[in-house]
């Protein structure tokens, strides 16, 4: 302990989301954050790899603020109650509405700065609805699915739905139920394994991630396993790399915005095993992991993800975007959208 901040060697570090409406909040994400970190560097001094303890001490001047002035503490009540207010105000007004639309363009055009995509917009959803979370994979010779969250503000919850799409990405159906547990459900993950679609979609409140597989004679999704138990997961992503199969997601029980959680298998359906320094990351400018799911590249240029949108790519310069905008709740007009997917 120094009398100076963030003096000396610093062991672990974190950056979580300020809750500039309430003081107690803020406390108690601090504490949600850095909870684990003890144990983190006791697991780091048993296998030999605290190499940080040897480190350089920070030479931060940065100064250590003490009891503040009465002046300083009217202050920073009002600032306090003020965004209280809006949060309240925009809480009862306003709501987040997305849209899923389609740009016939290679991938890689989103890698251009100058690039301003023509968007075809799914035709808006119903009231007190909106789409969002899309995913495509071929399923077959000149087919493709796109899958997608259509959430109801009414029953607070959201289901998957399905669209059909040609070679070109022109749809060729209209919207219907695909997967629908009960529960609330988002994020329609899909992979492809041993000539097999698969879907990995989110349902924390079932406190599990589930692999449904998709039945192509009766098109129709069906559950195979749940993958993981008594893990309350934030879009879980699934990728191969070498003979392990990793899942990242967040967990929506603890600090979503902030930690990252891994977890890894020899085998697609498992057995599913946590890292066993989980949280593997605590950093709210880069998690959640899975916004904007999927990489791209092009020659020259290093993988960027889209942290702002969903987005999937379908094959054949077809990439399916998603909006935001919000509007207010009494007139559903729109106040302003944004595509954030270059």
């Amino acid at each position: 302990l120094v009398d100076r901040l963030d003096a000396g060697i610093i062991l672990q570090k974190c950056h979580i989301r300020t809750r500039n409406w309430s003081h107690a909040a803020n406390l108690d994400a601090i504490v949600w954050a850095t909870v684990h970190m003890p144990a983190r560097v006791c697991r780091d001094i048993l296998a030999n790899g605290a190499r940080y303890l040897e480190a350089t001490p920070s030479s931060t001047q940065a100064p250590v603020f003490r009891a503040p002035s009465d002046l300083q503490m009217v202050r920073f009540l009002f600032k306090t109650w003020m965004a209280w207010a809006k949060r309240q105000v925009e809480g009862i007004f306003f709501a987040e509405d997305w849209n899923v639309g389609i740009v016939h363009e290679p991938v890689q055009a989103f890698l251009r700065p100058d690039f301003r995509p023509t968007i075809q917009w799914l035709a808006d959803a119903k009231a007190n609805t909106f789409r969002a979370d899309p995913f495509v994979q071929r399923i077959g010779p000149g087919e493709k699915t796109l899958l997608l969250e259509e959430f109801d503000y009414a029953s607070e919850r959201g289901v998957i739905v399905e669209m059909d799409l040609d070679e070109n990405g022109t749809a060729k159906s209209s919207l219907r139920p695909a997967i629908d547990n009960g529960f609330h459900m988002s994020y329609p993950y899909l992979i492809e394994h041993e000539g097999e679609v698969y879907c990995v979609p989110e349902s924390g409140r079932t406190r599990s991630v589930s692999l449904y597989a998709l039945d192509r004679r009766q098109r129709r999704w069906r559950v195979v396993a749940p993958i993981i138990k008594d893990f309350a997961a934030v879009d879980p992503t699934i990728l191969r790399h070498g003979n392990v199969w990793w899942l990242w997601c967040s967990n929506t029980e603890d600090e979503s915005s902030s930690k990252l959680f891994l977890w890894y298998a020899s085998a697609l359906l498992g057995p599913w095993k946590p890292h066993p320094g989980n949280p593997v990351k605590v950093d709210v400018r880069r998690v959640p992991p899975a916004a904007g799911s999927r990489s791209i590249a092009s020659p020259g240029c290093p993988s960027r993800s889209i942290a702002k949108s969903r987005w999937s790519i379908s094959s054949r310069g077809t990439v399916v975007i998603g909006r935001e905008f919000i509007r207010w709740r009494a007139t559903a007009g729109s106040r302003c959208w944004t595509v954030s997917a270059w």
